[in-house]
């Protein structure tokens, strides 16, 4: 877990499914690889559009933009979902998948695994910036407490 999200170190991942069996909000799902780096939904919810926005700024909204990108793309339930059976990653990556991530606007799509050789040359020169930490409060952090 980073920052309170499901991480995967893939050069770990064995993907034998004790995560999905252990997550208790049932959002870790599994992605067949067949290559290194594969697209991605990154997220789970289900719910509207419109609730989603209200509790989350990279959910999926169910929108549709991505399919206009790609016919492994569609929207079941509320969210964007892909067509893993014909999956070929020669044209995703270099045709249907950076143009479908280009024009979703929740970011909700991505490229999980290993980085391809133009993303590693892309970022090559930029430096990293100094680590932010992230500021978590829950109501209960709010509360007047007595006794």
């Amino acid at each position: 877990i980073i920052d309170g999200l499901a991480t995967v170190d893939y050069d770990k991942c064995t993907g034998c499914g004790a995560c999905i069996k252990a997550c208790p909000r049932n959002i870790i799902s599994r992605v067949p690889f067949k290559a290194e780096r594969m697209l991605a939904v990154a997220c789970s919810n289900k719910d509207s559009g419109v609730e989603v926005r209200k509790v989350c700024t990279v959910g999926c909204i169910g929108c549709r933009a991505c399919t206009k990108f790609s016919k492994l793309l569609s929207v079941t339930d509320n969210i964007a979902d892909i067509n893993y059976e014909d999956y070929e990653p020669e044209v995703v990556d270099a045709e249907e998948g950076d143009a479908a991530i280009n024009k979703c606007p929740m970011e909700a799509l991505l490229y999980v695994g290993k980085p391809s050789e133009k993303d590693l040359a892309a970022v090559a020169e930029e430096e990293l910036p100094e680590r932010i930490e992230g500021k978590f409060e829950t109501t209960a952090d709010k509360a007047d407490w007595r006794g």
